[in-house]
């Protein structure tokens, strides 16, 4: 009797201080990224959830990099969604691939910090848009040409603009006219007469 009841007490004094692991909170998070050539998306997935990726239009493949680590679904019911979620309990990482039907591609880094007593961060769904158009609104610049014309219509459009007044050939102008005016007024002559070499006399001819 005195050993069962050792042997109780023993066995309620050890599982009293076994360590019962915590289930760490994560930290949700939602996303929204623009596709853009030559990036690559960090996602955070963390063991027991699913991390969604929306797309903004239907997905055509799928590839992982490490699918012994991390698993992808698509269904054809959700043709812009794939789910992501790793498939082992320790510190993972690798890449994937998503390719929409319009020859877009997605580029992807995974990571998994596994099981863990910290709060890890999980994103769970990133929302991709559309690559920016260059045409924006007229409230924004635009990096493209409005218009394209021909340069002979460029040139007949130049030809038609007032032209500015030249000062030089202005100036010569005048200064024709009034040389002409001078021309025309009457020119006096001075005839100097001597008369019998006694008296001098002075007519003015025309």
């Amino acid at each position: 009797m005195r050993v069962q009841l050792f042997l109780a007490i023993c066995l309620l004094f050890n599982v009293g201080n076994i360590p019962f692991a915590q289930d760490a909170r994560v930290v949700p998070n939602v996303a929204s990224v623009s596709i853009a050539g030559g990036t690559v998306t960090l996602l955070h997935l963390a063991p027991g959830y699913t991390t969604s990726v929306k797309l903004p239009e239907e997905v055509s493949s799928v590839v992982i990099g490490d699918p012994a680590s991390f698993k992808a679904e698509h269904s054809d019911s959700e043709p812009r969604l794939v789910f992501l979620k790793p498939i082992t309990e320790q510190p993972a990482d690798s890449n994937a691939l998503i390719t929409t039907k319009s020859g877009q591609e997605v580029s992807l880094h995974l990571v998994s910090l596994g099981k863990t007593d910290q709060d890890p961060k999980v994103d769970f769904l990133v929302q991709y848009r559309p690559p920016q158009s260059v045409l924006v609104g007229a409230d924004k610049p635009s990096f493209l040409i409005a218009d394209t014309r021909s340069l002979a219509s460029a040139a007949a459009d130049v030809a038609s603009l007032p032209k500015k007044p030249d000062l030089i050939a202005r100036e010569l102008e005048m200064q024709n006219q009034r040389h002409a005016s001078t021309l025309n007024q009457p020119v006096l002559k001075v005839i100097h007469i001597r008369l019998a070499g006694v008296l001098d006399c002075i007519a003015l001819a025309s």
